[in-house]
């Protein structure tokens, strides 16, 4: 059956990888060498 509000990787990854490590959103992006906004908009 298809899911009709499939979750998005965005969430996954700011539960699974930035909160844990600390990090905020702006420290994140330089750590992966992209803007806070290309960031943002996987959210």
């Amino acid at each position: 059956m298809p899911m009709n509000n499939p979750p998005h990787p965005g969430g996954f990854v700011l539960r699974q990888c930035i909160e844990p490590l600390g990090l905020s959103i702006m420290d994140a992006a330089a750590a992966l060498g992209v803007t806070r906004t290309t960031l943002s908009e996987l959210e």
